[in-house]
């Protein structure tokens, strides 16, 4: 058998940038299909699908709905945030090794940079999103020899940039995460036995609030098992989420399907466009 072109190798090897924040393509937690909400009218914001369901959800998963819509109205009024984010997912079913990053988000145009510290076989990668650019690609480069490949735009959909996680990059962020938790809620029919709990307590070192919510068995295939997101209390945004999903197997454990973490947040740095620039002179884009 002819060994590949060394060309064909470092492409090969880029495909480890395909690390980004992207989707297998499988739903998520807050991606389901079971349970439709009630009818709203084509284009309803979040706000109004939450407004359209107060009076019809339990009081507890109401509180946390309410939590929910009063961060996403914090997360409104922030321009922008850099923070160290901490990732891992299970796609396909297995368990991806959990990354840490650098990342800065911008909220208009909605701006995404991402530099990988964890783990060692992607320490280095780099990552740029700037929604209505670049052709509505992102931009990414590998480390080591794969890096002589350069800085490749890849569709943020598509089967490399998609690879081992299971969001896109237009997907990053804290704002898309508690949007996704509001439209979860509306579906209310998927909620009718859970054990809904909130409380004090700490993450980070900080005060926060945990909201977390228990599922006893699946309902059809919503398979969410349990749910934990923790919202500062001070910045009223939220800091971890997780989630854990029944297996297929009969009377097996649940087993963490995501969790993300948002560390050593600064709001509202004002970054600017150097700071999703692949020019930049500080980041090592080829």
């Amino acid at each position: 058998m002819l060994s590949p072109h060394p060309r064909w190798r470092l492409l090969i090897g880029v495909l480890a940038v395909a690390a980004v924040a992207g989707c297998s393509g499988e739903k998520s937690a807050v991606q389901t299909s079971g349970g439709q909400p009630e009818p709203l009218p084509a284009g309803a914001t979040v706000d109004e699908q939450v407004a359209a369901i107060h009076d019809a959800v339990p009081d507890d998963l109401q509180r946390a709905l309410d939590l929910a819509r009063k961060s996403l109205g914090t997360l409104k009024t922030i321009r922008d945030y850099q923070c160290t984010f901490q990732r891992q997912e299970r796609v396909g079913g297995k368990l991806q090794e959990e990354t840490r990053m650098e990342m800065k988000v911008r909220q208009q145009p909605f701006s995404v940079y991402m530099r990988f510290v964890e783990p060692a076989s992607s320490a280095g990668q780099e990552v740029i999103y700037v929604e209505g650019r670049n052709d509505g690609k992102l931009l990414a480069h590998a480390t080591g020899l794969a890096q002589a490949v350069g800085t490749l735009a890849l569709d943020p959909y598509g089967m490399i940039a998609m690879r081992g996680c299971r969001y896109p990059i237009t997907e990053a962020g804290m704002t898309r995460l508690v949007e996704k938790l509001l439209e979860l809620g509306a579906k209310k029919d998927l909620f009718q036995d859970s054990q809904i709990e909130i409380g004090p307590t700490e993450f980070a070192d900080r005060p926060c609030t945990r909201v977390e919510i228990r599922n006893p068995a699946p309902v059809g295939d919503f398979r969410l098992a349990v749910a934990r997101i923790v919202i500062d209390d001070q910045w009223n945004v939220p800091v971890h989420f997780e989630a854990f999903e029944w297996p297929v197997t009969p009377g097996a454990e649940p087993v963490l399907l995501e969790k993300y973490s948002y560390l050593d947040v600064q709001f509202d740095v004002g970054l600017t466009d150097l700071d999703f620039d692949p020019k930049n002179r500080e980041y090592a884009f080829p």
